[in-house]
């Protein structure tokens, strides 16, 4: 983790305490690095399984490492819907924006993001975007789209990117590997 720029965490639906390990890195590994990374990003896959006591113990987790570097929660439409019923919350609409900010009120990290077949958005406390997703009439691939969709999110973080510029570039590189079929 020294002198990484952003540290990828992820599927937490596969791997049963990664709570656990969320809080060892918030407690135990944050407080010993002195060039720690200035991003974490979160990818939950599809956590709708997981019984209720560990995605509350998840939400804690997540938001004990937010308090020692700014978090970015990301996840598919149905992921998030997961999310906001786990945490009871309700959207405000139908959106995606407005499933980024009902998840965003369940669980306070920094920043949350959410992408769908025809939209993505992210939140954080003072900025918030929806972009559109172009339509792809002849799909080469969708499988692993939300992993390109992360990296393009992922690439506009380390560039001091908004809202709106990287939730763009996420689209842009799914969308780019969903035409091509390669990454």
């Amino acid at each position: 983790l020294e002198q990484a720029d952003l540290v990828g965490v992820g599927y937490w639906s596969m791997i049963p305490d990664l709570p656990g390990i969320l809080h060892g890195i918030a407690e135990d590994v944050w407080p010993t690095l002195s060039d720690p990374p200035a991003h974490v990003f979160f990818d939950p896959a599809d956590i709708r399984h997981l019984p209720g006591s560990q995605l509350a113990a998840g939400f804690d987790a997540l938001e004990a490492l937010n308090q020692h570097v700014p978090v970015t929660l990301s996840a598919n439409q149905g992921e998030t819907e997961a999310l906001i019923a786990s945490g009871d919350g309700s959207p405000t609409g139908d959106s995606m924006l407005d499933l980024a900010s009902a998840v965003h009120g369940v669980i306070d990290v920094e920043r949350v993001v959410s992408h769908g077949a025809h939209a993505s958005a992210m939140t954080t406390d003072d900025n918030e975007a929806l972009v559109e997703t172009l339509h792809i009439d002849e799909p080469e691939i969708v499988t692993s789209s939300g992993d390109h969709f992360n990296a393009g999110v992922c690439l506009g973080l380390l560039e001091g990117f908004d809202a709106g510029a990287a939730t763009a570039l996420g689209n842009a590189v799914a969308g780019t590997f969903i035409r091509s079929g390669h990454s």
